[in-house]
C-alpha cells in the first residue's frame, strides 16, 4: 500500500511536536483524551481539555510551539466536527456516551475494555465508534477484530435487556484524517465468531513454557489472537496468549 501523503498542516504538527520532544502518538493520545470526555462536542471546552492534557504528556505549558499546535489542534477538531462523520457523531444523535467501560463474562473467560463512543441512532441502531490516530491496510485487520468484539458486547446487552433483534454497526475512525472506515459484519456473526476463537484458542494452546513470541506459544486460532492489544487485560489473554504461571 502506498503511504499517506501528509497535509502542511500535519507535517507543521509533527515538526511542533519534535520541538516539544513528543511524538505522533501523543497527540493522538490527546485528541482521543478530547473525544473521550465529551458528550456534547463543544470547541472551547476541547481548548480546555488539550491545555490540560497535552503538559501531561510531558509537553512544556510554556512553549509557544505548544500553543500554535493546540491550534492546529482545534482547526482539526472544527473540521472533523464540520464533516458528515463529525455530524453523526455529535450532532445531536438520540443518545450519545462517550468513553464506555464494560467487562464480559463468557464460558471462555471475562473479557474487558473500553468504548470510545457508543450512539443510538434515531432509528434505534447502535453505532460503535473506536479512534485511531492512524488506519492504514497494513493495520485495519489489527484493529478490526477489535470492533468486532464491541459490537457484539452492545449486542448482547440489548438482547438482555430486551430488543429483539438489535442492529450494531461499527466503525474505525482515522483521526488525523477525520475519516471512517466501516466495520462490515453482522452483531450476531461477531458473537458466534468470539465463542469459537475462544474455543479454538483453549484447544490448540500447547505451550508450556513462559516464552512469549507469537511464533512459538503454539496457538493457531487465529491471527488476532497473537496481535489483539489488550490480551494481557482479557482473562484469555493472560492464561493462554501470556502464561506466566507455567
Amino acid at each position: 500500500a502506498k503511504a499517506k501523503q501528509l497535509s502542511p498542516a500535519r507535517k507543521r504538527a509533527g515538526k511542533l511536536l519534535k520541538s516539544l520532544h513528543l511524538e505522533n502518538k501523543d497527540r493522538g493520545t490527546v485528541l482521543h483524551r478530547v473525544l473521550e470526555r465529551t458528550k456534547d462536542f463543544d470547541l472551547e471546552l476541547a481548548r480546555k481539555i488539550l491545555w490540560q492534557e497535552y503538559p501531561m504528556q510531558g509537553a512544556d505549558p510554556e512553549a509557544e510551539e505548544l500553543a500554535e499546535l493546540i491550534d492546529l489542534d482545534l482547526e482539526l477538531l472544527d473540521g472533523f466536527l464540520s464533516s458528515d462523520l463529525g455530524a453523526e457523531l455529535f450532532a445531536n444523535p438520540v443518545e450519545a456516551f462517550p468513553e464506555i467501560k464494560f467487562e464480559w463474562l463468557l464460558p471462555g473467560g471475562l473479557f474487558e475494555g473500553s468504548i470510545d463512543r457508543l450512539i443510538r441512532r434515531e432509528d434505534g441502531s447502535w453505532l460503535v465508534v473506536d479512534y485511531k490516530s492512524s488506519v492504514t491496510e497494513e493495520n485495519f485487520e489489527h484493529y478490526r477484530w477489535q470492533v468486532e468484539m464491541y459490537m457484539a458486547v452492545v449486542a448482547e446487552r440489548a438482547r438482555n435487556q430486551g430488543e429483539e433483534n438489535p442492529v450494531v454497526e461499527g466503525c474505525l475512525v482515522d483521526l488525523f484524517e477525520a475519516k471512517a472506515y466501516p466495520v462490515a459484519v453482522d452483531s450476531g456473526q461477531a458473537v458466534v465468531q468470539l465463542h469459537q476463537d475462544i474455543g479454538n484458542l483453549r484447544g490448540n494452546y500447547t505451550l508450556s513454557e513462559k516464552d512469549l513470541k507469537a511464533g512459538s506459544r503454539g496457538v493457531v486460532a487465529g491471527e488476532h489472537c497473537f496481535h489483539c492489544p489488550y490480551a494481557a487485560s482479557c482473562e484469555v489473554g493472560r492464561n493462554f496468549c501470556y502464561d506466566f504461571n507455567k
